[in-house]
């Protein structure tokens, strides 16, 4: 999560689905799921993708999660 440290702590790497009672709100596997469909990059095209790509998909990911602080009320909380 080096674009993202704040969102790590939300994430469980240990459970395939979130506990009902956790503080975190996404599991691992759910939480890559979703950068994948967001950006287009998964394990098996990472190789395929150069540096350049990767620094404007980090950009584009930290634009996207300051705009839902920005615009999703009580995102700031969640983080």
């Amino acid at each position: 999560m080096g674009v993202l440290p704040d969102i790590g702590t939300r994430i469980d790497v240990e459970n395939s689905t979130v506990p009902a009672k956790s503080y975190k709100l996404w599991s691992l596997i759910v939480f890559k799921k979703f950068l994948s469909i967001l950006t287009g990059v998964n394990a098996k095209n990472i190789t395929e993708v150069d540096a350049a790509r990767l620094q404007q998909i980090d950009e584009f990911l930290l634009t996207f999660f300051e705009q839902c602080s920005a615009h999703v009320p009580k995102w700031a909380p969640m983080r």
